[in-house]
């Protein structure tokens, strides 16, 4: 694994990560924008590419979400509403409208500035910025309208006819830019040994890497990951929980120490860890009862924690105070961690199957994804989520689709390298496979 060190990079000021190797073109002129279209969030990158430095850096909710919560029910909501597709695109260019109104204006930019814009996307969201159906996508053998890069002008999107607008290729159906993106940052193909790389968003996309040569697959992880359809699920904005210990009562760390507002992606693994750790939660996700828990653990404080609303057990984090509301976790949001994580595994267990290997032949794990820069390894080992590797050798890469769109607007090497990547990753059909329906199963016990 090459050493990315966002620390030490003017580029990524701590933000973005990109591999050493990286060097970006400063003879170009203007202001550029980098996106990442993810499903659940929109994010967007402000360069100055004369001096290929990050300028600033913003983040919302994709405001398609009012339209259905993953790439299926958006598929299904373009085809079954009259005007379905015009309405999630016009979504869409408003989101990326107000995320570009609001880098500029704190940086004091002025719009005729911008000259370059590159989006990276799943294959779903590329679709529908581009205005393109996506209908293909919603059944076997999931076809895209179009393939390869797109090149344009700015003019359909919000920005001037001058503004050079490209959108990163995806590599099949329901594998995206946005993986073109992380195999770009993390130079997956170039590593030694067997590498794997994971995508941990609401469409969980994983490649297996080796010799220069790929192999991928896409989960439906949910959107469980990046604090989405939880019960107080938050993007990972100040205040939100990302880690939580019980070994000593419970205490919860936030984002910029900020008072706790909800749980976001790495505090919802972290906190089913911790929970199944101390035996709130058995093998099978199931949360203890007050009354049992109280027996078998005479004394704890634990037991004050744990309720029943109807038929589903509660576990309580911090007590609501005045308007503040109670933060908790219910037994319905740990089975959507698990379903998330075993659709992950799954897939994993799958691709190696693909090419006669085991778990034990990984020599390092790449994990993408806005929110894995606060995510703890140990925790993502505990629940299952990924193999018990040696924790040097898991590498934590944050926003790599970002990351690989901003690389590709700021070099022309790059853009020209991004371009390859597709053909030299082939692509696994999981609906098609009876051995992922078993790996899924299996993998559903923590």
């Amino acid at each position: 694994m090459i050493n990315l060190n966002s620390d030490k990079n003017s580029l990524g000021k701590g933000i973005l990560k990109f591999p050493l190797d990286f060097s970006p073109d400063v003879n170009g002129h203007g202001i550029g924008l980098a996106f990442d279209i993810g499903t659940t969030t929109l994010a967007a990158m402000l360069w100055d590419l004369s001096k290929g430095r990050l300028v600033g850096t913003s983040s919302i909710s994709n405001p398609q979400s009012n339209h259905g919560r993953d790439v299926i029910a958006r598929i299904t909501y373009a085809q079954r509403r009259k005007q379905g597709l015009e309405t999630l695109n016009k979504a869409i260019l408003k989101g990326i409208a107000d995320l570009t109104e609001t880098l500029l204006v704190e940086n004091s930019i002025n719009r005729s500035s911008i000259t370059k814009v590159v989006f990276a996307g799943n294959t779903t969201m590329s679709h529908i910025l581009l205005n393109k159906n996506p209908e293909g996508l919603g059944v076997a053998p999931f076809e895209p309208a179009y393939t390869g890069s797109i090149s344009t002008s700015g003019q359909a999107f919000g920005f001037g006819e001058e503004v050079d607008v490209h959108v990163l290729s995806s590599i099949a159906g329901h594998v995206g830019g946005d993986i073109t993106g992380g195999i770009l940052s993390s130079r997956l193909l170039e590593q030694k040994g067997l590498q794997l790389f994971i995508d941990l968003g609401t469409n969980g996309e994983i490649v297996l890497a080796r010799k220069g040569q790929g192999l991928t697959c896409s989960t439906a992880a949910g959107p469980a990951f990046e604090g989405a359809s939880l019960t107080c699920g938050i993007r990972a904005v100040p205040g939100a929980i990302t880690g939580i210990e019980l070994s000593k009562g419970i205490v919860v760390s936030t984002i910029g120490n900020k008072v706790p507002l909800g749980i976001c992606g790495s505090g919802i693994i972290s906190l089913v860890a911790e929970m199944f750790r101390a035996g709130i939660i058995n093998h099978r996700g199931r949360v203890s009862s007050k009354e049992l828990w109280e027996e078998e653990n005479p004394g704890s404080l634990i037991g004050e924690f744990l309720n029943q609303e109807g038929k589903e057990r509660i576990f309580t984090l911090v007590p609501a105070r005045g308007e503040q509301k109670a933060i908790r976790i219910s037994q319905g949001d740990i089975r959507e961690v698990q379903l998330a994580k075993a659709a992950i595994r799954g897939g994993l267990q799958t691709l190696l199957r693909e090419w006669g290997l085991e778990e034990s032949d990984l020599d390092g794990i790449n994990i993408g994804g806005a929110f894995g820069s606060t995510l703890n390894k140990e925790d993502a080992i505990e629940i299952g989520l990924i193999p018990n590797l040696e924790l040097d050798k898991i590498h934590i890469l944050g926003n790599s689709a970002g990351a690989g769109a901003s690389m590709v607007l700021l070099s022309k090497r790059e853009r020209e390298f991004a371009e390859t990547i597709p053909n030299k990753v082939q692509h696994l059909e999981l609906a098609l496979r009876e051995d992922f329906q078993t790996a899924y199963i299996k993998a559903m016990d923590f």
